[in-house]
């Protein structure tokens, strides 16, 4: 038994060091922009976690960097609150790095965990840190046209691109995270507003996996016949809010349109502002006027 007078608290419980590891936000790489998970872990000299490096009054706000040095930086989620430290260890599922230009090709960053300069210094810069391949990635919708009268409709190019090392550039990419249904796909009016959201649908839209899982990369989407012969615009809405009608069945008023939520993969079409991909769709218009082409040599 103790007896006497408490002493006052004590610690702080410093660390030897710290640990990182990282969630990649689609499968084994994360697109540029998109969230991925970070836990830093704090450990001992013998490696062992500091089980005492917990909570606001024993442990310290991280700050995260890329010790590689990667062109880019974080957007969100850098920094771990000293609160969030639970048992020597903490987490935060939206930790973003973004590259400073999309034409980047796939790098490699290094997860550092670092606390205040003025506290100890201590970092994981001796310890284990988790790194991450981050990838430019997009969408991108292909314009379509053809007849009105085909019974299979028409089909609309929706890409999964990633950009790779020049001279390369933008090529076809998979993988499986990348959720895309007929919803998020706002029919509006004709070029050149594409603005205003139809009042029936003329058409309706059709999406199908052919990579793994439902709705995976690379899709194929395509339109149905139309009920008449006519143009269109088709956004597909990657913002968090989305805009527009869907169209899944024909001849039918269209509901409005859902979001994919993945910002991650807009891209500066018209300018350097990243935005939706958008496609014109014409139904009656041919692929080409020539009926009958000979050639002599």
């Amino acid at each position: 038994q103790v007896t006497g007078t408490p002493s006052a608290n004590v610690g702080r419980f410093i660390p030897a060091f710290f640990d990182t590891s990282v969630l990649a936000g689609c499968s084994a790489f994360t697109y540029s922009g998109q969230p991925m998970t970070v836990t830093a872990t704090a450990k001992a000299t013998g490696g062992g976690t500091t089980t005492n490096y917990s909570g606001a009054n024993w442990a310290r706000q991280l700050t995260l960097t890329d010790a590689n040095g990667v062109a880019g930086s974080f957007t969100a989620g850098n920094t771990l609150p000293a609160a969030s430290f639970s048992s020597g260890a903490a987490s935060n599922s939206t930790t973003t790095f973004t590259f400073t230009s999309p034409t980047t090709a796939p790098s490699s960053i290094r997860l550092r965990a670092s606390e205040p300069p003025l506290a100890d210094g201590i970092s994981s810069a001796i310890g284990t840190e988790g790194t991450q391949t981050i990838r430019s990635g997009r969408i991108r919708l292909q314009n379509a046209y053809g007849s009105e009268l085909l019974a299979t409709g028409l089909p609309l190019p929706t890409l999964l691109e990633y950009f790779d090392t020049a001279p390369s550039g933008w090529r076809a990419g998979t993988d499986t995270c990348t959720n895309l249904v007929a919803a998020n796909f706002a029919f509006t009016a004709a070029a050149p507003s594409c603005s205003a959201a139809v009042a029936g649908c003329t058409t309706a839209l059709a999406v199908t996996a052919t990579g793994a899982g439902p709705y995976k990369a690379p899709w194929t989407v395509n339109l149905a016949k139309p009920t008449s012969a006519g143009s269109m615009c088709i956004r597909l809405n990657l913002d968090g809010t989305a805009a527009g009608n869907q169209c899944l069945a024909t001849g039918t008023p269209g509901s409005a349109a859902t979001s994919a939520a993945m910002p991650w993969l807009k891209f500066g079409w018209t300018g350097a502002t990243p935005s939706n991909p958008a496609a014109s769709v014409v139904f009656g218009s041919f692929k080409s006027p020539l009926i009958y082409r000979r050639e002599n040599y």
